[in-house]
């Protein structure tokens, strides 16, 4: 994908509800570590967490 595409994404009127998205999905995600009953759970969570705050810092990494 090129870049600008991306930095036209983030630079949208939207992307703050999107940004409000992306931090429910976390704060549930959050929740279901907390209560994993496995290691693969926990590993899902983990990543699932760590993918959706990589696309929450999107705006940050695209403003330079």
């Amino acid at each position: 994908m090129e870049i600008n595409k991306i930095k036209a994404l983030v630079g949208n009127p939207q992307w703050p509800l999107m940004e409000q998205l992306l931090q429910e999905r976390i704060h549930k995600t959050l929740q279901a570590l907390a209560v994993a009953t496995s290691e693969l759970e926990v590993y899902r969570n983990q990543g699932r967490v760590a993918s959706l705050k990589e696309l929450l810092n999107l705006r940050e990494q695209f403003k330079k």
